[in-house]
């Protein structure tokens, strides 16, 4: 079978074809990538492609290969197939590398969170203790207390039912907001 027929027999559902394609191609794929794909670190060091990267990036160029096929983006290949799935794994190679030289964001030393987490926890306080105490009483229920029924909520507080609640705590949690916002600006400066 040659490279200019594995395509049409591709799109016709031929397994035989694909099976073919991808065991006439794999090995020298794959030893091109161990040979020739590399990347330097930040330290200057070379990263070779692995076997198993290698083994990797061909699957994922043989997947794309196939689907390129079926969506009629590949009907008659220019090029030799081990061509187009090298470029293809080169493509893939290097979007790797790119990715792993990215700098990966450092979590913070666990005594700066429990200090944000303490800042947020005084600042959250300073609101609720701005709220009016009809607020401060369904904020309690429905968030400290975690109550998620607002019928019940209604039956505590002796309200009229749950619609009632669900509009004041709405209005309340606005409130909260607007007033959490604002201790957190005055806490900042």
């Amino acid at each position: 079978m040659t490279d200019r027929e594995i395509p049409e027999a591709i799109k016709r559902g031929d397994q035989r074809a694909e099976q073919y394609f991808y065991r006439e191609n794999k090995e020298p794929c794959i030893h091109y990538a161990c040979k020739r794909f590399f990347w330097k670190n930040k330290e200057g060091i070379s990263i070779r492609c692995s076997p198993e990267d290698a083994e990797e990036l061909y699957n994922d160029a043989c997947a794309l290969f196939i689907q390129n096929i079926l969506k009629d983006r590949i009907d008659q290949l220019e090029i030799k197939i081990s061509t187009y799935l090298i470029k293809t794994m080169q493509y893939f190679w290097y979007n790797k590398a790119r990715v792993a030289s990215k700098p990966r964001p450092e979590s913070p030393p666990e005594e700066i969170a429990e200090t944000a987490k303490e800042s947020m926890r005084i600042n959250v306080q300073r609101a609720i203790a701005q709220l009016d105490d009809k607020c401060r009483e369904m904020m309690t229920y429905r968030y400290i207390l975690g109550w998620e029924d607002y019928e019940d909520i209604a039956q505590a507080t002796g309200k009229n039912n749950g619609d009632v609640v669900r509009n004041l705590i709405s209005r309340c949690r606005k409130r909260f907001r607007e007033l959490y916002v604002a201790v957190t600006n005055l806490s900042d400066i």
